[in-house]
């Protein structure tokens, strides 16, 4: 059967008119989710410099049509009133239309976090180049899953103890509902990181390159602030304990596959059994 050449002319005609429509009805559905997700980010920005934040950035755009929605940011800098630090050269954030609670990042050149540890002139450093993170915020807004991967990372803490490594894997989680006691965890957390650099400060009998170390555990009770002495000293007298589920190294002649509990003394020294 064949069309008579006006019918296919008047369907040709159709069908860009419903792509045109389409592709509009498109635009405008983006234009408004993107322009939610704008306002969204700036009322979080907003909140953090009305709370103490400092929180600059040079430039922001925002793209991403027609399947995500981009805001761009360039040179970030974020400090908290704890003096936690987080900078980025260039920060991409994206989402879908349909979903603002989940969203990935980009990292193009350096990106870090620093934490300072109370009562000493040290902090905690997670840091690297070119990475990507997936975030997932509950109802409230608050992160429940954070992915981070990093090369040339470093972390640990500084300034004497700072591991780097050539490729750096996280994921840390956060429950549902917080523990009410030490039997269930606060945060779950896994790493993989692969040609790592040993800090000169650890005295070690197996080199200062370890190869890979492949780690998971979780923090038992109502997660304390590592950073200070008294918060560790309430979740260990709690039975607050961190529970490796597997914590394996190849680490020049060593090549470990184990898993174990680590806790703390009545001095708030680590001890544990693995």
């Amino acid at each position: 059967m064949t069309l008579p050449q006006n019918s296919l002319h008047r369907f040709a005609a159709i069908t860009v008119a419903l792509l045109i429509v389409v592709m509009g009805a498109w635009l405008a559905m983006w234009s408004v989710a993107a322009s939610q997700y704008r306002r969204v980010i700036d009322s979080w920005i907003d909140e953090g410099r009305a709370s103490g934040y400092a929180i600059t950035y040079e430039s922001r755009e925002l793209t991403g049509f027609p399947h995500k929605m981009v805001l761009r940011f360039n040179n970030v800098y974020w400090r908290t009133t704890a003096n936690i630090e987080f900078h980025a050269d260039d920060i991409d954030l994206k989402a879908t239309p349909w979903n603002w609670r989940t969203f990935d990042a980009s990292f193009n050149g350096k990106v870090g976090f620093t934490a300072p540890v109370e009562g000493t002139d040290q902090a905690l450093l997670l840091g690297g180049e070119d990475g990507e993170a997936h975030i997932e915020l509950d109802k409230d807004g608050i992160w429940k899953l954070s992915r981070i991967t990093l090369s040339n990372a470093k972390f640990g803490r500084t300034p004497n103890y700072v591991f780097s490594a050539e490729n750096l894997e996280t994921t840390a989680e956060r429950p549902d509902t917080l523990p009410e006691d030490h039997t269930k965890p606060s945060l779950s957390l896994t790493g993989l990181a692969e040609n790592v650099t040993i800090p000169k400060d650890v005295n070690t009998p197996f080199g200062t390159q370890m190869e890979k170390l492949d780690i998971a555990f979780r923090v038992m009770g109502v997660m304390p602030d590592f950073r200070r002495k008294e918060s560790i000293a309430v979740w260990n007298k709690g039975m607050g304990v961190v529970e490796f589920d597997k914590l394996d190294m190849d680490w020049g002649v060593l090549h470990a596959k184990t898993k174990g509990t680590m806790g703390f003394d009545d001095d708030l020294q680590p001890e544990g059994a693995f």
